[in-house]
């Protein structure tokens, strides 16, 4: 599998229904008590693209970039309509020495305190982002350089000063080989309506 260039279609990704989701065991005992177990460390988030393509025109812009992904080969990045943005009170960044002693990565808070959580973004729009150091706009290039594959920031600017803000795709894949559809009815301006019964999407993991 590889890395798509081409992001989901935009005129498309609005009509996306999204699902953030978490994996919970539960064992309920015969008195009614539960014992409960996060099984992810990571939220997962899930799509269904089928309401977004209404019309002919929907159905082409899907049709290329399902066959250029191969189905559930390849991986690509989903805007989620819903969750694209983040906020400097949101962005955060974490050192991590995996490639080099100045290296940060890029993540999205939600909520606060203890039960805060932390997203790793992973694939950071060029051309939104903004770094902050305490508050100071800072430059790219000069001040920090940012790996837009993997969401990882190098500079010498101290993480607890360090605030980010801009757009992320979701790293995704079709959650289908197949690609179903059909031609409910012919519009007099010639443009087809189009119904597709299912069009799944699963966040990739792996990819971040």
């Amino acid at each position: 599998m590889s890395w798509l260039d081409t992001p989901f279609p935009s005129q498309l990704a609005f009509g996306v229904q999204c699902r953030p989701g978490w994996l919970t065991t539960i064992a309920a005992s015969v008195g009614g008590f539960e014992d409960r177990n996060q099984q992810w460390e990571d939220s997962r988030h899930s799509y269904d693209a089928s309401a977004a393509v209404q019309t002919g025109t929907h159905y082409k812009a899907l049709l290329n970039h399902f066959h250029m992904a191969r189905g559930r080969l390849h991986t690509w990045g989903l805007k989620d309509p819903v969750d694209h943005r983040v906020e400097a009170s949101q962005g955060i960044v974490a050192d991590t020495t995996e490639n080099s002693p100045l290296g940060k990565q890029l993540y999205k808070r939600y909520g606060s305190g203890s039960f805060r959580y932390d997203r790793r973004i992973s694939r950071p729009i060029s051309g939104t982002i903004l770094v902050y150091e305490n508050g100071t706009l800072r430059t790219e290039g000069v001040d920090y350089t940012l790996d837009y594959s993997s969401g990882e920031m190098f500079s010498a600017m101290a993480v607890a000063t360090v605030t980010w803000s801009g757009q992320f795709y979701t790293p995704c894949r079709y959650d289908t080989d197949d690609l179903p559809a059909a031609v409910i009815q012919k519009r007099p301006d010639g443009e087809l309506l189009v119904s597709v019964s299912g069009v799944p999407i699963l966040e990739d993991r792996d990819a971040r």
